[in-house]
């Protein structure tokens, strides 16, 4: 565990935070940390995301103070993303919160008596996107990449290294759009030719960044709005390449969805490559590279 994520974990209460450090010396690299009230807390490892239960229960108490301490004792603060579903915390650590929401006329106004939290830890593995990262380069980096797998596999593990080998190792300009504040991380912040967009929604960062920074690449994570979608078919239009990703369980299901669909009939994407995870390790493999669907 690197300093920047101890220093973000060091927010949880004594009692959590010596669980997930005995849990990753025990079990190894722990990737997710969910916390609920009147439950044991649960650590996922990376390694083929497996569940490890502690012995450690938690009460409201414990789940109220993890978050009034995460969010710096400002709630307030952090309530736009609180309505959206998460808390964004520095170094890439996203935090899922579940509870009771108080809605006005359809929308959420207020999330009440949090009950859970899923502390996602970035996952770092400079060099597993060096496949794509070759494809890529045989394409004379013009050429533009979706990656679709269900959640958890690592499209956003594959992106952050990509950002990183096109920035340091092509010299190319990368105009990083990390809306939920998880793609970018210490090491990308540091980048010479990396510009991140974080917190804007995608389509306005999309679109502000084709318009004003000039870059030879934009990268964004889980796309699949209609306003996404047409910022990327005015990026395609102004000849930037795109590497993105969105949730599906295969090609058949990812074009199925509309927005998606869209940008296929469009010619948006050269490839399409589907991700999965051998067993028990961190190697990627892709299912296929043509774009043809």
């Amino acid at each position: 565990m690197t300093e920047e994520l101890l220093k973000v974990l060091k927010r949880l209460p004594p009692p959590i935070l010596q669980a997930v450090i005995r849990g990753e010396q025990t079990f190894g690299e722990i990737c997710e940390v969910h916390i609920r009230t009147g439950r044991r807390v649960v650590l996922t490892t990376v390694e083929g995301s497996f569940n490890r239960l502690t012995s450690l229960y938690t009460d409201a108490a414990t789940v109220a103070e993890s978050v009034a301490s995460l969010c710096d004792r400002s709630l307030h603060a952090h309530m736009d993303t609180i309505r959206e579903g998460y808390i964004a915390l520095p170094g890439g650590v996203r935090v899922g919160v579940a509870g009771r929401a108080i809605c006005e006329d359809g929308i959420i106004s207020n999330i009440a008596d949090i009950t859970s939290l899923c502390i996602r830890i970035p996952a770092r593995r400079w060099g597993i996107g060096r496949e794509v990262f070759q494809k890529i380069r045989k394409g004379g980096f013009r050429e533009s990449f979706l990656f679709y797998s269900p959640p958890g596999v690592g499209k956003t593990t594959l992106l952050r290294d990509l950002s990183r080998s096109l920035s340091e190792e092509a010299g190319l300009r990368v105009a990083l759009i990390d809306s939920r504040c998880e793609l970018a991380c210490e090491e990308l912040l540091s980048a010479d030719h990396i510009d991140v967009y974080s917190g804007y929604p995608k389509g306005k960062a999309i679109e502000l960044a084709t318009r004003t920074m000039n870059p030879q690449y934009i990268i964004c994570d889980e796309i699949g709005s209609l306003e996404e979608a047409l910022s990327l078919l005015a990026v395609e239009n102004a000849g930037v390449p795109l590497l993105a990703s969105a949730h599906a369980f295969g090609l058949d299901q990812l074009l199925r969805r509309q927005n998606i669909r869209m940008l296929h009939r469009a010619g948006v994407f050269d490839h399409y490559v589907g991700i999965t995870r051998e067993s028990g390790t961190l190697r990627f493999r892709y299912d296929r590279w043509d774009p043809e669907a």
